[in-house]
């Protein structure tokens, strides 16, 4: 934005709404160009840029909104959902974050009257756009610790899903290996095995194996592994 004595630019890439609905006020009527405009060009970018300001007060609520949502959905173990959404609500605080910080301190040096014209009987209004401005940082930073928390919780609530997966494979690799191993020797065709020409060794070796899987996992309980 430059502002001169007797005019206003603005550069942007896209159409700002609260800046075209100002124009678009005062090509309609006298009362709103002697509003926007009576009171020379500083007094006119301070209503652009108070339109602005305050046209970040929605877009922080649906913030709010999104991250109120993302909680939900971590609470109903939606896991996918909410790391796509986790995401995408970091990256637009800190863009948003980026966006107000560095204005911060030049609104304050206008509230304090060090830049002449602009400051010029504007204190108040320039004070005005700095409450503004400082709200919306520490609802920002709210937004951001509040999602940083629910990411943390996500990450915890994956993690443990992850732990209980190798647990139970942990526990399954163990039931089976003295099985494998015993199969693994019967397997062999060496003489003079155990049970080898019994009729009835299948039985038997199946029946062995099913009661050392079942005492294993009577001492996995036991030990409250699982």
């Amino acid at each position: 934005m430059f502002v001169g004595k007797d005019y206003v630019v603005t550069l942007h890439e896209e159409v700002l709404p609260p800046i075209d609905h100002i124009f678009s006020q005062c090509q309609k009527t006298l009362h709103h160009r002697e509003l926007y405009m009576g009171q020379g060009s500083v007094f006119l970018a301070y209503k652009m840029i108070d339109a602005l300001v305050d046209n970040c007060f929605p877009v922080i609520n649906e913030l709010i909104i999104t991250i109120e949502k993302v909680d939900r959905e971590l609470e109903d173990k939606n896991t996918q959902t909410v790391l796509e959404e986790i995401s995408i609500t970091r990256r637009n605080i800190v863009f948003f974050q980026t966006m107000i910080k560095p204005i911060l301190p030049l609104f304050e040096e206008l509230e304090e009257g060090q830049h002449e014209p602009l400051s010029k009987n504007m204190g108040f209004y320039w004070s005005n756009i700095n409450d503004h401005l400082k709200k919306i940082a520490h609802r920002l930073e709210d937004s951001r610790e509040l999602i940083e928390g629910i990411s943390e919780s996500n990450e915890s609530h994956i993690a443990s899903k992850t732990n209980e997966v190798i647990k139970v494979l942990t526990i399954f690799s163990t039931v089976i290996l003295p099985l494998n191993l015993v199969a693994s020797i019967y397997g062999m065709n060496i003489v003079g095995l155990p049970l080898a020409q019994d009729k009835f060794s299948f039985l038997i070796l199946l029946l062995t194996m099913l009661v050392i899987s079942f005492i294993m996992l009577l001492i996995f309980k036991a030990r409250q592994w699982f």
